[in-house]
């Protein structure tokens, strides 16, 4: 069910053309004389530390456990596993075992984790004290920052959802309609959405059919991480009862969501406007805070670029790419180094939230290092410096445009 509904999804954002100038010639000569300027910068290495992973336990990653012991073969670092699973057929086999990973990058934001077990096996000969498979999204020092949910083998009949968030039980009760695990398929999501406060958790019991997965909630849940979190999935075992939880960990992924400000459904040009607006009023909401750090400033419209919108200082138009065309965009707006002041949006060149298009936000862009990079990595990245030919030739490529739509 790897492309299903948006609350399940985890395979994992007006222009005015105010002609003010006193030249019909002046944009094309100012942008002309803009690529010889910006040409000539210096630019610097930018890397972006994006939270999240997606991780399909092929066996076949670079990274080993983080006991220094098999298995060897994650795709990203920083996994952690307790005894002696192993990677066999794609997956990860694992048996009354735990499997964890800190993630240092922290901030607000809502978050989507989501994992698929095959061939899970929940065994017990005691009516009591089941085994389970549990998931959570946890602070690494913190006990009250956590959200967590585990499925439990009891009563040899049914399987009992409990549902937890902080140290307060949410759901504790038996699903009658289920049936004992053995060999089952299951997907297993957590929903955080920090701006309404609620997390809704669901669990799929057949990964292979259509039918929708099962929802619980959503639960009023107003915490924060502000320590960096352990994102942990445990095949859990009761050793006085003899028990055993197994089952192959075939996907895992853990995504940030965040940059929605507007609550509209999607992060688009709208929301950095509204950020800059929120910005400049000069009075604190917590909502907009995206570090966090108590107040707002450029590093919450940094967050926004990179790590909401996942995009460069640029791309005016926030389709993840900065190239050409934004600068076709931004100097038709006509408001370049005019004279009103505060009246440039995120699509008319205002990228450093000023409220004006200058200099300033050209040379914030591409020393940001995405022009013609094509779209923003969605993992960490060290992004090459852009060379002065490529700069120039894409000024002057929209230095043309604006010359042939005149004539």
């Amino acid at each position: 069910m790897h492309d299903a509904e948006i609350n399940w999804s985890h395979r994992g954002c007006r222009m005015s053309y105010l002609l003010k100038w006193s030249s019909r010639k002046c944009t094309e000569r100012v942008l002309c004389a803009l690529a010889a300027f910006i040409a000539a910068i210096a630019f610097a290495n930018v890397g972006y530390c994006l939270e999240g992973f997606i991780e399909t336990f092929s066996g076949e990653g670079p990274f080993e456990n983080e006991r220094l012991v098999d298995p060897i073969g994650f795709e990203n670092p920083g996994w952690y596993v307790r005894t002696d699973s192993f990677f066999q057929d794609g997956r990860l086999w694992m048996n009354n075992d735990r499997l964890l990973r800190e993630l240092s990058t922290v901030g607000t934001g809502g978050f989507r984790s989501y994992a698929e077990i095959r061939n899970l096996n929940l065994r017990s000969p005691m009516p009591v004290s089941g085994p389970a498979v549990s998931q959570s999204i946890r602070s690494a020092t913190e006990r009250s920052e956590a959200i967590s949910w585990s499925i439990n083998y009891s009563d040899n009949q049914f399987v009992r959802i409990g549902v937890t968030y902080g140290e307060t039980v949410v759901v504790n009760a038996h699903l009658e309609n289920s049936r004992v695990f053995e060999n089952a398929d299951l997907g297993l999501l957590i929903d955080y959405d920090d701006v309404a406060k609620q997390v809704t958790f669901g669990f799929d019991w057949e990964l292979d059919d259509d039918m929708p997965p099962t929802l619980l909630g959503p639960y009023s849940y107003d915490a924060q991480f502000t320590t960096p979190i352990r994102a942990h999935l445990a095949f859990i075992r009761n050793e006085i009862t003899a028990n055993a939880a197994s089952g192959q960990i075939d996907y895992w992924s853990l995504e940030r969501i965040c940059g929605d400000l507007d609550r509209n459904g999607s992060v688009d040009v709208a929301d950095i406007d509204l950020l800059t607006e929120v910005t400049h009023a000069g009075e604190f909401n917590g909502q907009f805070d995206l570090i966090p750090d108590g107040k707002l400033d450029e590093f919450d419209r940094n967050d926004w670029v990179h790590g909401c919108a996942n995009t460069y200082f640029g791309d005016a138009n926030v389709d993840g790419d900065f190239n050409s065309r934004d600068l076709v965009t931004v100097f038709q707006a006509a408001e370049y180094e005019d004279a009103i002041g505060m009246n440039s949006t995120w699509a008319e060149g205002d990228w450093n939230g000023d409220g004006d298009f200058t200099s300033r936000d050209l040379v914030l862009a591409f020393q940001d290092g995405g022009y013609e990079l094509g779209s923003h990595q969605t993992a960490s990245t060290v992004v090459p410096e852009p060379s002065a030919s490529a700069i120039l030739l894409g000024l002057v490529t929209a230095c043309g445009t604006m010359a042939m739509r005149r004539v």
